[in-house]
């Protein structure tokens, strides 16, 4: 992916809706529709109608940390480098002064112990199947993304050839190269444009496409002749039907 590509996806909001509940957790057959937003746990939760745990508070000096580290923020500094500052303000600490952030901590550790009691006492053994599920699921899920992330780099590492953009990226590039970064109003001026200067567009990105075919079949054909069958796409691993026979 091409870093104009990358620019693009940046500004782009995607949710993901998937149909799969009961599929997935068939103890609650009434749950037709999960949202995932970043297939975050807690929203499958409470699409199942479990109440979400409560969260556990940060201790005394991560408290510091975070107050600290606004006011160095604005500096310019980069975030590591402001983290390292913290803990060195924090050893030069005494106990009356640690005591703040740690008191605060106690005093929120002991509502969170209450709150954690009354939540464990409100699951069913049905609800509490259903929150082991959404662990091994969510954790398949994010060991399918490691892997293809893997594939990925590895395809990259092993030169394949970039996407091309298509007719409105390309017009967005000429538009960057005149300063306009704007993307809502570069596509305002994308729908603006006649057939005639689209289609100009449209065939140069069909044009790139094309090449960009040829090359991606012949790295592919490349791949497979080293072994990196994983890398290519499952339509290139199927061998040519000989039509001699």
């Amino acid at each position: 992916m091409n870093s104009l590509t990358k620019l693009v996806n940046r500004n782009l909001v995607l949710s993901i809706e998937r149909t799969t509940c009961v599929a997935l957790f068939p103890r609650f057959l009434t749950c037709t529709n999960v949202i995932w937003k970043g297939s975050q746990k807690n929203e499958i939760l409470r699409k199942l109608n479990i109440p979400e745990r409560p969260k556990r508070p940060i201790r005394g000096y991560l408290r510091f940390v975070k107050e600290f580290f606004p006011s160095q923020k604005k500096s310019g500094k980069p975030a590591k480098e402001v983290i390292s500052l913290a803990a060195i303000e924090w050893k030069k600490f005494d106990d009356s002064q640690k005591q703040r952030y740690n008191q605060e901590f106690e005093r929120e550790m002991a509502a969170y112990s209450r709150k954690l009691a009354a939540y464990e006492k409100c699951l069913t053994p049905d609800k509490k199947l259903a929150i082991k599920d959404a662990q091994i699921h969510l954790k398949d899920l994010k060991e399918e993304r490691m892997e293809r992330k893997n594939i990925l780099n590895l395809a990259k590492e092993n030169g394949k050839p970039n996407r091309p953009p298509n007719a409105f990226l390309l017009f967005f590039e000429d538009e960057r190269s005149k300063g306009k970064t704007n993307i809502k109003q570069t596509s305002a001026n994308y729908n603006l444009l006649s057939e005639s200067q689209k289609s100009a567009y449209t065939q140069k990105a069909k044009d790139l496409y094309d090449e960009y075919k040829k090359s991606l079949a012949a790295w592919e054909k490349e791949m497979i002749s080293k072994g990196l069958t994983n890398i290519v796409r499952k339509s290139a691993r199927k061998p040519t039907k000989d039509i001699n026979k």
